[in-house]
C-alpha cells in the first residue's frame, strides 16, 4: 500500500503544479480577447475591365464567428488587422488553457478517488464491508475498457 499511495500522492502533486502553471497563464492574460477566426478572402468585384477579371483578385481581411448557430463574417479594416489577429490568437490560447484546466481537474479527482481507495482498510477483517458503490462503478468501467 505504501508504494502505491506514494506514487498516487506524487502524481497528485504534479497535477496540482501543472494546474497552477496553467492558472498563472490564465490570470496573466490582459486581453482583449476576440472570439472567431481571422482570415483573408479573395474575390471578384464584377466590374468590367477591373484587374480582378484578369486574375488579380481583391483581398480583404475578415473576422468569422458563429452567432446564433450561423457563421457571420465582419470586414476588418487594414488599420485593425494586427490588433484583431492578436486578439483572436489570445482567445485561442485562453480557450486552450481553459480546456487544459478542465482536464487537469478531472485528473485530480480521479487521483483523489484512487488514493482514497488505496487507503481504504477493510473492517472487520473476517467479513469486511464492501467498498462504496462509486468505487465499484469505477472498477466496472475499468474492466469494460480493458476487455
Amino acid at each position: 500500500m505504501g508504494e502505491k499511495t506514494s506514487r498516487l500522492r506524487q502524481a497528485l502533486a504534479e497535477t496540482q503544479e501543472s494546474e497552477q502553471q496553467v492558472l498563472e497563464t490564465v490570470l496573466a492574460e490582459q486581453g482583449p480577447l476576440l472570439r472567431g477566426t481571422f482570415g483573408r478572402r479573395r474575390r471578384v468585384c464584377g466590374t468590367a475591365g477591373c484587374r480582378c477579371t484578369k486574375g488579380e483578385l481583391h483581398e480583404s481581411a475578415i473576422l468569422t464567428a458563429g452567432v446564433e448557430g450561423r457563421m457571420r463574417q465582419v470586414h476588418v479594416p487594414a488599420c485593425d488587422e494586427a490588433r484583431v489577429a492578436e486578439g483572436v490568437e489570445r482567445y485561442r490560447r485562453f480557450r486552450q488553457a481553459k480546456t487544459k484546466l478542465i482536464d487537469l481537474a478531472k485528473r485530480k479527482i480521479m487521483l483523489v478517488d484512487r488514493l482514497s481507495q488505496a487507503l481504504l482498510a477493510p473492517y472487520p477483517k473476517d467479513r469486511p464491508l464492501p467498498p462504496p458503490k462509486r468505487f465499484l462503478r469505477g472498477e466496472r468501467q475499468k474492466r469494460r475498457r480493458s476487455e
